[in-house]
């Protein structure tokens, strides 16, 4: 389990970092660059705030009570590394529906996400735009042996669609 919250708390931190590069829209972090994930701590000391989007199709489901903010996945991660995951737009109904919020998000000049993971058409315009920070030497310094043997053994890494 030491290893598996690791993992995801060296991904996290290096997706933090990453943020958006699109200095109008930066937000100032109070976390300190470490010079490798092994100085992370197991948990933030003061919150932080991840924001993102998401596509919800019709096999996700939540039990009573819960919604995309508010699960036992976000909470999960609010316990164990002390940071908010924070849907700012969410979609559903056809797999284009997110594509399609996406590029209206984008023509509109409203805010990125800090974590954009994306397989699809629109991933080249996106890079184009200038509005995200390419995190390949990020990726190197800070990600686990783990998550890179993970994005190694992904056939489709690395390969824009």
């Amino acid at each position: 389990m030491k290893r598996y919250k690791s993992v995801v708390f060296a991904s996290v931190v290096a997706l933090v970092m990453v943020g958006c590069s699109d200095s109008s829209s930066q937000k100032e972090s109070t976390i300190e660059p470490v010079a490798s994930a092994n100085e992370l701590p197991d948990r933030f000391e003061e919150p932080v705030t991840l924001d993102l989007i998401k596509h919800v199709s019709g096999d996700i489901f939540f039990r009573d009570g819960e919604t995309i903010q508010d699960n036992v996945h976000t909470q999960w991660v609010k316990d164990t590394f002390n940071i908010d995951l924070n849907y700012i737009w969410t979609t559903s109904g056809p797999g284009d529906t997110f594509d399609t919020k996406l590029q209206l998000s984008m023509s509109a000049n409203e805010e990125l996400p800090s974590i954009l993971a994306l397989r699809s058409p629109l991933t080249q315009d996106i890079i184009d735009s200038g509005r995200v920070q390419e995190v390949g030497e990020l990726f190197d310094k800070y990600a686990s042996d783990a998550w890179k043997e993970a994005m190694e053994a992904d056939p489709m890494h690395g390969i824009p669609i």
